[in-house]
């Protein structure tokens, strides 16, 4: 009897059935991939957004003064991704005494600066709730005449001194 050389149906059976799961396997691994891919994204996005923010509250402390920086919340839409950004704004004194910050609720103060909490949320594609939070702080932005150790020059508008 002649024998052949060659493969046979039940090896490539077996060969067809092993790039089956490889390829299967593999196309997970891809999705899982993208996914992760989609979420750094909008991870981004979130931190984009609360910069922004951040930015925009100084910003208008040079432009509108400082207290015109408060609290609020505001909804975007980036990329089909709705993003909830909600900011919190407590003012704070110095107490010289027992030397940390105090809260100006119970005196009343305008504050020797505000701390500022911006968090962002939104939900993925698989609808898992997201949120990111920065905290920063803002003080008043004296004029340019104050002095080193915060004592004023002389009222320039009613004519008591300071250069002319």
């Amino acid at each position: 009897m002649k024998r052949e050389y060659g493969f046979g149906l039940i090896e490539v059976m077996i060969a067809f059935v092993i790039v089956a799961v490889t390829a299967g396997s593999l196309l997970q691994l891809s999705k899982h991939y993208l996914e992760y891919s989609r979420d750094g994204r909008s991870r981004e996005v979130a931190l984009r957004l609360l910069e922004s923010k951040l930015d925009q509250l100084r910003h208008q402390q040079a432009v509108s003064g400082y207290q015109a920086v408060s609290s609020g919340n505001e909804a975007l839409t980036v990329a089909t991704i709705s993003f909830d950004l909600e900011w919190a704004v407590y003012p704070r004194d110095w107490d010289s005494s027992q030397h940390r910050w105090l809260s100006t609720a119970a005196n009343g103060s305008k504050g020797d600066k505000k701390d500022i909490a911006v968090t962002v949320a939104w939900q993925t594609d698989r609808g898992q709730a997201q949120s990111m939070t920065l905290n920063s702080a803002i003080a008043p932005i004296l004029p340019i005449y104050a002095g080193p150790f915060g004592e004023r020059a002389p009222d320039l508008e009613a004519g008591t001194g300071g250069p002319q």
